[in-house]
C-alpha cells in the first residue's frame, strides 16, 4: 500500500506543471486508486462520464503530454498505460 501511495506522489510531482482538465485528473486518480485491467477509450468514457469522442480526445492529449502511452496491442485492443 505504501508503494502505491509513493508511486502516486511521484507521478503527480513529475506532472505538476502538466496542464490537465478535471476529467483527466479524475481518471488518472482512479487509475492509482485500484482500477483493474487496461484503460481503453470505452472505460475512460465510463469513468469520466463523457462521450466516446471526448474520451478519445482526452486520451490523445494525455499521450501527447507523455502522461500515458499506448500499450503494445493495437486496433480494437488498443489500451493505455501510465508513463513511468
Amino acid at each position: 500500500m505504501l508503494a502505491s501511495v509513493l508511486g502516486k506522489h511521484r507521478f503527480w510531482k513529475t506532472h505538476a506543471k502538466t496542464v490537465l482538465n478535471a476529467r483527466q485528473v479524475n481518471v488518472l486518480n482512479k487509475l492509482f486508486d485500484g482500477f483493474e485491467g487496461h484503460l481503453t477509450s470505452g472505460k475512460y468514457a465510463k469513468l469520466a462520464k463523457t462521450s466516446q469522442d471526448t474520451a478519445a480526445r482526452d486520451l490523445a492529449e494525455l499521450v501527447t503530454k507523455k502522461v500515458l502511452k499506448k500499450g503494445k496491442a493495437g486496433g480494437r485492443s488498443t489500451h493505455f498505460v501510465l508513463v513511468n
